[in-house]
């Protein structure tokens, strides 16, 4: 019971519901075991009415209680008096009954809930490094499949325990009415628990080997959804569908398995517990010598015991079947929390006046990376309102240079500061709300264009700023010939668009934000050459006005720079304007001659 309890805790169940959960359960089984346990005395007073069976025990004082009560010792009101004593609890028990079964539903509905919002809090608090190791399929699986999987596992414990709790309470009843036919019961029921550990592990097995094909049929379903062009390109179409098909058949095979086990456990231990009660009555009539009435009373109890027992058994099969996703969920969670971001400063940030510096920064992405430093003694400086563009050879750093201005990872070694200020000392959402991103390959969400362009501006933007920032990125034709204007929905990320023209309505989105800094990651890529000639002219106008950092392949982008830096190798080897460049940098040279060519 600890241990499930601590499970609701652990997905973020409220401690009232568990308590309220806990409550009900024991309230259900005392209501059941006092019924019950009523009827032991009732049926001694009752196979010897007027005798000196009513004169022993607790029967002396419940007789002496309703005598006293009814005014009068005629047995059989006496007798109506004690039966409808032990309906009172009977019928409490079946309003806790109703009560516990609306706050199970309930109860599942909040796990549900909990396990979701736990797992999505984790992945937007988790830093980039940890997610950008896992597949979108395999983060798609653990919010879908595994979160369904792991709540049916909890839901499962939770029903093992109020079927435990009615199985004790029943169990406590059979000793009170013979503690010898009790003692013969119990090899039965321990033979029960055998069975169900036995089936466990196989469940336990089979658990996992779920799991991890769900997580497998997430990654190749989102690589099939993604890659669909290139592997029609490719004509690989049949070799797909054979991929999908045999994980989705290992899966369908397993999940085969699982309910094999459910109904094997339910096949060997209801014989077992129906056999065991043929002989317990002949043992108490043969051996034992046991009246009648305790016989009833005892085969009532029997009767109670032995559907629980089997609802004990087929929960636990479920809840062994699904365990395998809750332990991974619980495994993400953890190393999930173990990569939060980590906490920033409590300084705003509203400009940049001097410069951002860089002192002997360095920057490994794990400490298992056998790849080395991606950056390494990495020490320059970034002047405010100027230009600067940082090129280099795939792999160098330069993205990884990004990350770290933003916050998105911390340097492993050295400090990043920001008109001397500790990055780590300023407020992470202040300084992100004053840059403006422009990635290599923007994302869109799938909603309206207006939706995408004006997304995280607080206030939105008006209709005269989103129009003057499509000019300036010269958008305003194509999206003047949408058929719904801004309102046009732009398809699953951008797909309405060409490349090119999300990249500019990219640019744009980052010039409404209005931002102090302004970061592009190889913002003319897909540009054709008049386009690219207008990012130059808009760059250019912007420099004097806020800080732009521009990551470039294309070195006709950046020629105009006030500073260009050559990085190689997570090093900054050469910085100067292009002319200083090309003349004393012989990888800055290499590098515009192959754009040259």
């Amino acid at each position: 019971m600890p241990r499930i309890l601590a499970d609701l805790a652990g997905l973020g169940v409220s401690r009232a519901t568990i308590t309220r959960l806990t409550v009900l359960t024991l309230l259900f089984a005392v209501s059941e075991g006092v019924g019950l346990g009523m009827l032991v005395p009732i049926a001694a007073y009752a196979s010897g009415m007027g005798r000196d069976a009513s004169a022993t025990g607790i029967m002396k004082d419940l007789e002496a209680l309703l005598s006293g009560f009814l005014g009068t010792s005629d047995a059989d009101l006496i007798l109506a008096g004690l039966l409808l004593m032990a309906a009172v609890p009977f019928g409490l028990r079946v309003w806790l009954f109703y009560r516990r079964e609306i706050h199970l539903a309930a109860l599942k509905e909040e796990i549900s809930r909990a396990v979701r919002r736990r797992l999505i809090t984790a992945l937007m608090q988790a830093d980039l490094g940890f997610l950008g190791n896992r597949s979108q399929g395999e983060l798609q699986a653990l919010v879908t499949v595994e979160a369904d999987r792991a709540v049916e596992a909890v839901a499962g414990k939770v029903a093992f325990l109020t079927a435990s709790a009615l199985s004790i309470t029943y169990s406590v009843l059979l000793v009170a009415v013979s503690p010898q036919l009790a003692l013969y019961a119990a090899p039965v029921f321990a033979l029960t628990g055998l069975l169900l550990r036995h089936h466990g592990r196989k469940a336990d097995r089979t658990s996992r080997r779920l799991s991890e094909q769900n997580t497998a049929l997430g990654e190749q379903l989102s690589d099939g959804i993604f890659g669909i062009e290139r592997i029609k390109l490719r004509a690989r179409e049949a070799e797909a569908i054979a991929e999908l098909t045999g994980v989705t058949d290992r899966i369908a095979r397993n999940m085969k398995q699982g309910d094999r086990l459910r109904a094997l456990i339910q096949v060997r231990t209801e014989p077992l517990l129906v056999m065991s009660v043929f002989v317990i009555v002949y043992l108490a009539i043969a051996k034992v010598g046991m009246g009648f009435a305790a016989l009833g009373i005892f085969l009532l109890v029997i009767t109670r015991l032995v559907p629980q027992t089997l609802a004990m058994s087929q929960q636990w099969a479920q809840m062994r079947v699904y365990n395998g996703s809750l332990e991974r969920l619980r495994t993400f969670l953890g190393d999930a929390g173990a990569h939060r971001e980590a906490a920033c400063g409590d300084r705003r940030f509203k400009d940049l006046h001097a410069a951002i510096r860089l002192d002997a920064v360095g920057f490994r992405y794990s400490s298992r990376d056998t790849r080395g430093a991606a950056l390494a003694g990495l020490s320059l400086a970034i002047p405010a309102r100027r230009t600067t563009a940082v090129v280099g050879r795939s792999g160098a750093g330069k993205t990884t240079l990004i990350r770290l201005l933003t916050g998105c990872y911390r340097p492993t070694e050295g400090g990043i500061f920001f008109d001397d200020v500790p990055l780590q000392d300023i407020d992470r959402t202040t300084l992100r709300r004053r840059i403006g991103v422009v990635a290599q390959k923007p994302f869109f969400f799938g909603t309206s264009l207006r939706e995408n362009l004006t997304f995280g501006i607080d206030p939105s933007p008006s209709d005269g700023r989103i129009h003057e920032a499509l000019r300036l990125c010269h958008c305003e034709d194509f999206v003047a010939g949408l058929p719904d204007g801004l309102e046009t929905d732009v398809g699953s990320h951008g797909a309405r668009f060409s490349e090119g023209q999300r990249q500019r309505l990219a640019i744009a989105h980052a010039l409404l934000i209005d931002p102090t800094l302004l970061i592009m990651d190889e913002p003319t890529a897909a540009l054709d050459s008049e386009s690219e000639r207008a990012i130059q002219t808009t760059l250019a106008a912007l420099s004097g006005r806020i800080t732009v950092i521009v990551i470039a392949h294309r070195l006709s982008t950046i020629q105009h720079a006030d500073t260009i830096l050559v990085m190689d190798q997570g090093r900054l080897l050469a910085q100067g304007t292009h002319t200083a460049l090309l003349r004393d940098s012989s990888l800055y040279r290499t590098l515009f001659d192959q754009n040259s060519s």
